[in-house]
């Protein structure tokens, strides 16, 4: 069990912060919204790039904001700067800020209106809306392991422990796939949104 979490672990900590290229050539048009520089959260290391569109650009405004103004979207720039500088305690365990994202997506419910009055008619900005929803829905579960990557944990570990890789849990597989695509759309859409989980 221990061999798994600490696999699971490293993963994370290897893969650090999934950047989205926010361009053409995975499966998104060219962006054709104004150039947004990030204001908050990890992105804003990041050079500036085009929103997808205008309203993906608003509701880019209305995330860096909640980002900046509610007490779980400073918690986690907090703890994503704190990550970025290096000053984390060594005996703290894994070094992410998914929880601090995870509580982060449990409060954008309550701003859905703000921004789909962001969005308005705009096509890309609505479909955004939409697998922002995904997004709420999902990865905090899998961010919790309330769907496990493996059904079996002791088998798992038993079959790292012999070299072979196992099976993942189809559930987690699934969920996985469509977090993956509504992330795609969502960071092409808002420049400012980090993907963590990947």
């Amino acid at each position: 069990m221990i061999l798994i979490v600490s696999i699971l672990a490293l993963a994370l900590v290897a893969g650090g912060w999934l950047w989205r290229s926010h361009s053409a050539g995975d499966g998104e048009p060219s962006p054709a919204g104004p150039t947004v520089k990030s204001s908050a959260g990890p992105n804003t290391k990041l050079p500036p790039v085009k929103a997808g569109s205008q309203g993906c650009a608003a509701m880019d405004a209305v995330l860096s904001d909640l980002l900046e103004q509610t007490p779980q979207g400073k918690t986690f720039t907090q703890r994503v700067a704190q990550i970025q500088s290096g000053q984390t305690d060594p005996n703290s365990g894994t070094v992410n800020a998914a929880p601090e994202w995870a509580q982060f997506l449990q409060i954008l419910p309550k701003h859905y209106e703000e921004f789909a009055a962001a969005a308005g008619t705009d096509k890309a900005a609505n479909e955004a809306l939409d697998n922002l929803h995904r997004i709420v829905k999902i990865e905090p579960q899998l961010i919790s392991g309330e769907i496990p990557e493996y059904t079996d944990l002791e088998a798992a570990q038993r079959l790292l422990e012999e070299g072979t890789p196992p099976a993942q849990n189809p559930k987690y597989v699934e969920s996985r796939t469509q977090l993956d695509k509504a992330l795609n759309q969502v960071t092409w859409c808002m420049p400012t949104w980090p993907v963590i989980f990947g």
